[in-house]
């Protein structure tokens, strides 16, 4: 698909009302990548020590929660201790390189069996982000060799991407367009994925950010307002064919779901939106904890049943982060 054809193809689902649209059906001739049934790597990054001051935020006036360093840094250190323990996961752990968001490494790097696609941050202060993921990813050190061997790497060829916006199901690619990501960055995804097919899905729409809601259908609903900064804000894996859906943003994308892909997930709502950002790992689902989300939302995560993991995530909330934003 041309860049040009990418554009018509959104423009036209954009004039029509819809908040989505298939930028690529996948190419069967294509064999996929190599996708293994069990993970063995998780590459994060360290919490650089301008995260509380420099981090960005979607409160641009500064009246949001001040962020302490130090329970941020606890927050992490303990999902790493997870995913290594828990999850059976080899932490590769990266220098912060003195960039204030690298800790939400998702965003620099997209990875699907032994593709690894770096992208191109929306924010122009996370671009210099990927250089440090490139070099781990890229280098001749013995460790490297024996960690990333056989890992094709590539690099987004336009536009911008924020691993954040892109949802793999397992089967397919679900990616936002949002204040971060584009089209043509979508597009180039598509590219590097040519066996997959990819739907795109524009979460500035006013079906997403309450635009198109009365002020009387917000009040009667008990479904979380909140506007999503990335897609997977708003939903993530919650097992094999299990997707998590929160907040009245996920109940739009659990219709954009069902309508590319009728019966082929299970679809578990739920009333938090930020309750619906796990990591699902090697069997074992990374939750955050019932602490931070309303009853319902938790007992609705117990019901999936299998291995469960509660990790705190409040700290690093107060920057728009969640669990699936610290590692691939």
């Amino acid at each position: 698909l041309s860049h040009s054809a990418a554009r018509i193809s959104i423009r036209r689902f954009a004039d029509s009302g819809q908040c989505y649209a298939v930028i690529s059906e996948g190419d069967n001739a294509v064999p996929p990548p190599k996708v293994a049934e069990r993970f063995r790597i998780a590459l994060m990054r360290h919490v650089d020590p301008s995260l509380a001051a420099e981090a960005l935020r979607l409160d641009t006036h500064g009246t949001g929660a001040a962020v302490d360093l130090g329970v941020a840094t606890q927050h992490h250190d303990e999902l790493l201790q997870t995913l290594s323990t828990k999850c059976n996961l080899e932490i590769v752990h990266l220098a912060s390189d003195g960039f204030p968001d690298s800790v939400f490494i998702e965003d620099t790097l997209v990875v699907v069996g032994d593709v690894a696609l770096l992208t191109r941050p929306g924010a122009s202060s996370r671009q210099g982000e990927v250089d440090g993921v490139r070099r781990a990813l890229t280098s001749s050190s013995p460790e490297s060799s024996r960690i990333f061997a056989g890992l094709q790497v590539r690099e987004l060829e336009q536009g911008t991407l924020d691993g954040g916006d892109v949802l793999f199901t397992g089967k397919e690619f679900f990616v936002g367009i949002s204040h971060r990501t584009d089209v043509a960055g979508i597009q180039s995804l598509a590219k590097a994925f040519p066996s997959f097919r990819v739907t795109a899905v524009d979460i500035t729409h006013s079906s997403f950010t309450n635009d198109s809601s009365s002020d009387e259908e917000v009040a009667k609903s008990t479904l979380d307002q909140t506007v999503p900064l990335h897609l997977k804000s708003m939903c993530s894996r919650g097992g094999e064919d299990t997707l998590l859906m929160g907040g009245r943003a996920g109940s739009i994308m659990s219709k954009v779901v069902e309508s590319v892909a009728p019966s082929t997930y299970k679809l578990l709502q739920l009333p938090d939106m930020a309750a619906a950002n796990c990591v699902w790992a090697n069997d074992v689902l990374v939750r955050p904890l019932a602490s931070e989300m309303s009853k319902e939302s938790s007992q609705l995560l117990e019901s999936l049943g299998g291995k469960q993991v509660q990790v705190a995530t409040s700290e690093l909330a107060k920057l728009d982060g969640a669990i699936t934003c610290c590692s691939v």
